[in-house]
């Protein structure tokens, strides 16, 4: 998913705010740097409510134009244009919010009431500043009181205010933030009689491809509406207005929140949670397990319970985020499309799981809907995968390595959980998963079964069981591997899909092509015209190069690959810069080693620690949770 360019312009107008944090004298620069950004001040704190705030910036080679004006409390817009794919109006007047998306020509328009949720300038600053700032003191809380002096002393004691001459009207400063960060560097003109000038300019890129970022920026008191509104032009899409100033406001916070995790976040802190009966949450090294038992209804709420602000993240990350950059990028409502394969996939889903789900829901204070079209998403994961056990292993042993590529920047990582489960007559389960997500792509039961997924094409191929809802249904009623081959042939099935099932107790796999029409199953050592190479006792499981690498490190290691040797199978480049989480099973041990892509940088989980599990000692929890009901 490309990033988009106006969060990096919010940036730049925010990071000044950010660093405006504490004046001692009226007369030292810090001070004056607070007089010098003062109409800026009036902007962020909500104090000036006339005004148009214009920039032009450059990130390397990068470039574009922004404009945010407001007139009133509901009656503001914001325009932004960059490259060719970037063009875009937001315009909120009492009469109707419309976000229109120019290289589509289309805009989505909703009129009327906006009701409770109405996006209001002042609230999504205050917003976007508690993401931003962690720390004892409020900068917004003082911007808002007007409390110039007390920024000032802030500031001098953050940061390193150097204060240079006057040219041309405009007055240099340099913000030096901390001993890491490269200086930001400031020219401001700020005549009462003219529009408010500023150029600012900070380092980026990298260290072998440093870039200079620059943001001009003009302010002036006057409520100037864009003439770029394209009204009667376009191809209108009505949207619900609440519905369409929720994804804008969910959209954006989240995605600056993603932003500032990236940059800050670290590993949740060891503990145990176990105040719900027949549920506990572990958090170690880094990772959380929840066990959940009882029936789907007592498993749904327990999970809602126990992971609450994780859920709300991710819902906010899939049809938030992701809805509004799918909206822009295909001209096309995204909570439309995705409301209409609910539609024809929640006939097939288990009765169970949709009462575990709306009990989720419940648990989390989530709407249902919402957890309805958020557990569609796993619908478009796409990712890699072996099974290899007997001649091609030491000691014959059967490992199971699963690779999921997928979707790093919309915060995934952030709400890691292995669900361990098990409900009456059901088998016990491990599933790597996401707040959340009730459905599983990654798993494996006490059966010594294990399932990983790549998908395909056939997006719209909606009429069955969502794929991640098969898996799991998989995994908790199969004894074996030809009981796992029998629900999947059975199963009314949804788009193009590939599978990879193992089974430890006979040390075999099966290699799966599904599509809603047919079915096809690979076993080890076979070949297939979309999979070549065939090595004894192997299912590889990949596409192009990467297909190509993992068969020839196969090869390389028949014979001799132990359980760190089949972890290295699943390193770069078989794995992608996307790979969320990397797990290897070894389903005859009943155990599993997960990595997950890192919370600060996108560093792919191939490149993180991978941790052992042992799901025999998890199973035991289960029974314990059980006993004391």
């Amino acid at each position: 998913m490309p990033r988009t360019r106006l969060l990096r312009v919010l940036f730049s107008l925010l990071l000044i705010q950010s660093c405006v944090l504490f004046a001692e004298d009226a007369q030292d620069p810090a001070s004056k740097f607070v007089a010098a950004i003062d109409p800026l001040l009036d902007v962020l704190s909500g104090k000036a409510t006339t005004y148009t705030v214009s920039a032009d910036f450059s990130f390397g080679a990068s470039t574009g134009h922004a404009e945010l004006g407001r007139a009133g409390d509901r009656d503001y817009w914001l325009s932004v244009k960059a490259g060719k794919d970037i063009d875009g109006l937001l315009s909120v007047t009492a009469a109707e919010t419309r976000l229109e998306v120019i290289p589509k020509n289309v805009a989505f328009v909703g009129k009327g009431d906006a009701g409770a949720e109405a996006i209001k300038p002042g609230e999504l600053l205050a917003q976007a500043e508690k993401l931003i700032y962690s720390g004892a003191i409020d900068p917004f809380a003082l911007l808002q009181s007007g409390s110039r002096d007390g920024l000032g002393a802030m500031l001098g004691i953050a940061a390193d205010v150097q204060l240079g001459s006057v040219i041309d009207g405009a007055r240099e400063f340099t913000l030096a933030v901390d001993k890491k960060s490269a200086p930001i560097s400031f020219k401001i003109k700020n005549d009462p009689a003219a529009p408010w000038q500023a150029e600012i300019r900070m380092a980026g890129g990298t260290k072998d491809a440093p870039v200079e970022n620059v943001v001009k920026l003009q302010i002036s008191k006057k409520a100037e509406r864009t003439d770029r509104l394209k009204a009667g032009q376009q191809t209108e899409i009505a949207v619900p207005r609440p519905e369409l100033e929720r994804s804008i406001y969910r959209g954006g916070m989240r995605e600056l929140e993603i932003q500032i995790d990236d940059r800050r976040s670290r590993a949740p802190a060891n503990r145990v949670v176990n105040d719900i009966p027949g549920a506990r949450l572990e958090i170690d090294h880094g990772q959380r397990v929840l066990y959940l038992t009882g029936t789907p209804a007592q498993i749904g709420r327990a999970h809602g319970q126990l992971m609450r602000p994780e859920i709300r993240k991710m819902m906010d990350s899939t049809l938030y985020v992701v809805g509004l950059y799918y909206s822009i990028g295909k001209g096309k409502w995204f909570l439309n499309d995705i409301r209409d394969a609910w539609k024809r996939l929640e006939p097939f889903v288990d009765k169970d799981y949709l009462a575990e789900l709306d009990a989720c829901a419940e648990g989390a204070g989530l709407d249902k809907e919402e957890a309805h079209l958020g557990n569609v998403f796993p619908e478009l994961f796409h990712c890699s995968g072996f099974a290899i056990a007997n001649e091609a292993t030491a000691g014959g042993k059967l490992f199971h390595g699963r690779v999921l590529d997928y979707m790093t920047e919309i915060g995934l990582q952030h709400a890691q959980v292995d669900f361990v489960t098990r409900s009456p007559g059901r088998h016990a389960t491990v599933n790597i998963g996401y707040a959340g997500f009730i459905g599983c792509v990654t798993g494996m039961s006490d059966a010594q079964i294990s399932m990983g997924e790549m998908g395909g094409r056939g997006e719209g191929n909606w009429d069955g069981t969502p794929m991640a809802f098969l898996m799991r249904r998989v995994l908790e009623h199969a004894d074996n591997l030809e009981q796992a081959r029998e629900i999947l042939e059975k199963a009314k099935r949804t788009c193009e899909y590939y599978y990879i099932i193992a089974d430890g107790k006979s040390r075999s796999a099966y290699g799966v092509a599904a599509w809603p029409d047919k079915i096809q199953f690979l076993k080890q050592g076979e070949a297939h015209a979309l999979l070549p190479t065939a090595l004894q006792g192997c299912v590889l499981l990949s596409a192009g190069k990467r297909y190509e690498d993992l068969s020839q490190r196969a090869k390389d290691g028949f014979g001799k690959i132990d359980e760190e040797g089949a972890i290295k199978l699943m390193s770069r480049p078989v794995s992608m810069q996307s790979n969320l989480h990397s797990v290897l099973f070894v389903p005859e041990d009943q155990t599993y080693q997960s990595a997950h892509a890192s919370l600060r940088g996108h560093k792919p989980a191939s490149e993180t620690k991978y941790v052992k599990h042992d799901f025999k000692a998890q199973v035991k929890v289960l029974d314990e949770l059980e006993a004391k009901k």
